[in-house]
């Protein structure tokens, strides 16, 4: 059986207590939170964090479980896979398959897309699965030096509808299979499915600006 973890620990350098900031009139992580509401899931979900404040909004959940987070791996320079071990050896999930991780920062991540990457997880044979979103633009980079810029594809057409897109990681949802995470410490590996989703659903809210663009797609309609 897989599980479903929300890293949400309480500092953020950009932008103080992100996780709880108010967003068209409730806390960021409740976007998230609020998808799982009345779902019958045979995945355990898991909020992890060093927050009372988010333990306390988790407390609401009946579906969501609260893992206190030690300090030592909420700080700044933490890495997510030590957070997602910590649950897992906390709650005892070694035997179980998959460890599917959500962003709360990511409020316009559809239920849908929860239950298609759960779905990959059946029957493949990679190690990580993780949400992208398409990228049209024209890259450009500084050399070594620092003194000009180079374009990053040379020969790539002018043309946005003719240029190859990349594929940006959104940091929306990766799903790692258990074993290789407590193997390799590693949340993705060189060979991983990706699975395309918009550029709104993968909003991955950071700073101020995004804020704003995010209370933007909220007042213009956009469903959540």
């Amino acid at each position: 059986m897989n599980v479903i973890v929300i890293p949400a620990r309480s500092g953020s350098k950009r932008i103080k207590n992100k996780n709880i900031k108010i967003l068209n009139n409730k806390p960021l992580i409740t976007f998230l939170l609020d998808k799982f509401k009345g779902k019958k899931l045979k995945e355990k979900i898991f909020v992890s964090s060093d927050s009372n404040k988010i333990k306390n909004i988790v407390s609401n959940y009946k579906n969501i479980n609260f893992v206190k987070r030690p300090k030592k791996l909420a700080s700044d320079l933490s890495k997510i896979e030590e957070a997602l071990i910590h649950v897992i050896n906390k709650e005892k999930l070694k035997k179980n398959g998959w460890i599917i991780t959500i962003q709360p920062n990511s409020p316009f991540i559809n239920y849908k897309t929860v239950k298609k990457i759960i779905n990959l997880t059946k029957n493949s044979k990679k190690n990580c699965i993780m949400t992208v979103s398409k990228n049209n633009s024209d890259f450009w980079y500084k050399d070594k030096n620092k003194n000009f810029v180079k374009r990053l594809f040379p020969k790539a057409p002018r043309n946005t509808q003719k240029r190859q897109p990349l594929f940006e990681e959104n940091s929306a949802i990766y799903a790692t299979r258990i074993s290789y995470l407590l193997k390799t410490k590693k949340i993705f590996d060189q060979k991983n499915i990706f699975y395309e989703i918009s550029k709104i659903e993968g909003l991955d809210i950071n700073d101020k600006l995004d804020f704003l663009i995010a209370e933007s797609i909220i007042k213009n309609g956009y469903k959540i």
